[in-house]
């Protein structure tokens, strides 16, 4: 489901200390959870757009691709645009 997806995504983003994405995606969960996708994708949009600024920075390049594969997976399986 895409709740659990996205609760497995939090937990390696926790493991690599990245605090923003971590507040991004925990609201994209509420989102989920309270059934309102729209705002969950707007989160998710987020959070890639912070991946692809830490890329190389924060996060390796790998890492940063590795977390925007996943946020793209939840995003299908939620439906967003």
């Amino acid at each position: 489901s895409p709740s659990q997806m996205l609760s497995n995504l939090i937990a390696t983003v926790r493991g690599l200390n990245f605090q923003q994405g971590i507040n991004l995606l925990q609201a994209a969960l509420k989102h989920i959870n309270d059934g309102n996708n729209t705002p969950a994708c707007n989160q998710l949009n987020a959070f890639i757009n912070q991946a692809q600024a830490q890329s190389g920075k924060q996060l390796t390049v790998a890492q940063a691709n590795q977390l925007i594969a996943s946020a793209n997976q939840i995003k299908a399986a939620l439906g967003c645009p």
